[in-house]
């Protein structure tokens, strides 16, 4: 299956807006029985469930469904008492300086996308949940890293004196994000959405980018009568991808819709970026996913775990962003 978002000026047989990359995420979402894994460049949408959104002062254009619709298929498995998981993998920040202005305000509309998904999430466990369940028990954001133990490289004194204060933190801490550009969602392990589509306004939109994107499944590989997962060639790709995230292979991974896999993965992520933050450099002990710095209650608040990203904090590069001037809103949604 082909989808776009394109409109007339892009092609002139085209009448109106097509948003079928949006239509195919939000069928794909809805019919999803166990698990969700996305990996996109951005993640901010919904803006008419976020908390803050005002038709007159706060009406940020920013209103496809995407993740709307991940929090409302977690808040009808928990009505169900259903397990479901949805996994999402992004960059720590977007391309670009991580203090600008542009990029603080992608990082501030994810936060307030992020924290309405949990809000609902919390809410649903509160009035159906499992007791002591948590909303990272069905939701939890990732980003990629990496750290080298090398503490004190031999550099001559005339290549260090020509370095940048940044070249030489980056050489003293050892640590630089990977930076996430696919655009993909796995769903149940036998649907893959893959293509250039990221998961903001102008991706989705249909009349604004251009964007293309393929759906495949493999023919008798999907979700049986009992609920178990395919094992065909989307679930090996999908295991292949976590083992090089995560550094190895473990069983629990063919059940990334079970409690026992969030929490394993969840766990080795913290794991990591304890790692990534601790003051004397050193290997990830897991592969190279971290767990995105949020901090998330069990009434669903998001605060940041760190305020500023590490090695940010002379320029105050914000985790949760910082809102923007309107001006920026059509340019950064």
């Amino acid at each position: 299956q082909v989808f776009q978002s394109i409109d007339a000026n892009s092609a002139q047989e085209v009448r109106g807006a097509v948003a079928d990359i949006q239509k195919a995420y939000v069928h794909h979402i809805r019919r999803a029985k166990r698990f969700i894994y996305v990996e996109n460049q951005y993640f901010l949408g919904s803006s008419t469930h976020w908390e803050r959104f005002d038709d007159k002062s706060f009406n940020v254009p920013c209103k496809h469904l995407v993740p709307f619709e991940l929090a409302m298929k977690i808040v009808n498995k928990i009505r169900q008492g259903q397990p479901f998981s949805v996994y999402v993998v992004i960059p720590m920040y977007s391309e670009g300086i991580a203090q600008s202005a542009p990029l603080q305000a992608i990082l501030y509309w994810q936060a307030q996308t992020v924290s309405m998904m949990y809000k609902k999430v919390a809410d649903a466990i509160a009035k159906w949940g499992p007791p002591g369940a948590q909303p990272t028990d069905y939701l939890n954001f990732f980003c990629p890293a990496n750290r080298d133990a090398v503490r004190d490289p031999s550099i001559p004194g005339d290549v260090w004196q020509s370095m940048s204060e940044d070249q030489k933190l980056l050489v003293r801490t050892r640590r630089h994000q990977i930076y996430v550009h696919s655009k993909m969602a796995i769903f149940d392990d036998e649907y893959i959405l893959i293509g250039t589509a990221n998961i903001n306004q102008r991706s989705m939109d249909g009349a604004r980018d251009t964007e293309i994107a393929i759906g495949a499944c493999e023919e008798g590989f999907v979700v049986d009568a009992s609920g178990r997962l395919p094992q065909g060639e989307v679930s090996g790709f999908r295991l292949n991808l976590w083992a090089e995230h995560l550094g190895c292979y473990d069983p629990v991974f063919l059940r990334p819709d079970s409690l026992e896999c969030v929490r394993r993965v969840r766990q080795m992520a913290a794991a990591n970026w304890a790692a990534y933050v601790d003051p004397m450099p050193q290997y990830l002990p897991h592969g190279h996913l971290l767990a995105y710095p949020y901090t998330v209650s069990a009434t669903g608040q998001v605060t940041p775990t760190v305020k500023f990203f590490p090695d940010h904090e002379r320029v105050r590069a914000e985790v949760m962003g910082t809102e923007p001037l309107e001006s920026l809103w059509l340019m950064t949604t």
